[in-house]
């Protein structure tokens, strides 16, 4: 009896899926590919995210166990009671004040992720996007600008009065 049954069955779930899938199929927008720096960008992008998560939880909890340490009530301790008690705790003779030690919130220590911005069809709008450093390579930009400002500038002066040689611009 299942023998007979089996053939039925297998036809049903051949045509049930044959049906699903191409419905889906047609419903769907093909997926675009990306390319690898835009993977990476998004990749360390949740780094960072996730990272800053982590590390506003671990402030909160310090926060919440030097309050306990000082008797103080964590939810109305401000950062200026924070300063004074890491002072108390930790007297220091350092006259670095960099070298000091700090509780600060991650927001104002750790570095900032530069965000780019990206068009409607996911291309970033910053040519330097697609290089390795991206402030490394904007610093030297504008480096450029400036030394080209600088020597028009001379030049101007130069020429508008005073004798002496021209620079050459770059």
């Amino acid at each position: 009896m299942f023998r007979t049954l089996l053939p039925s069955v297998r036809a049903a779930r051949l045509l049930s899926t044959e049906s699903v899938a191409s419905s889906s199929f047609t419903e769907e927008k093909p997926l675009k590919k990306i390319g690898r720096a835009l993977e990476t960008y998004i990749k360390l992008s949740r780094e960072h995210v996730s990272m800053m998560a982590r590390e506003r939880a671990d402030f909160e909890l310090g926060r919440r166990h030097l309050a306990n340490m000082m008797n103080m009530d964590p939810h109305t301790m401000t950062q200026e009671d924070i300063d004074t008690a890491i002072s108390y705790l930790f007297p220091s003779g350092l006259f670095d004040l960099k070298a000091r030690p700090v509780m600060r919130p991650p927001d104002e220590i750790m570095p900032k992720f530069h965000r780019f911005e990206f068009d409607e069809e996911g291309r970033p709008k910053d040519s330097r996007f697609f290089t390795l450093r991206p402030a490394f390579y904007k610093l030297l930009s504008d480096i450029g600008i400036k030394t080209r400002t600088v020597t028009s500038f001379y030049n101007d002066h130069l020429s508008a009065g005073s004798k002496g040689t021209e620079i050459q611009s770059m």
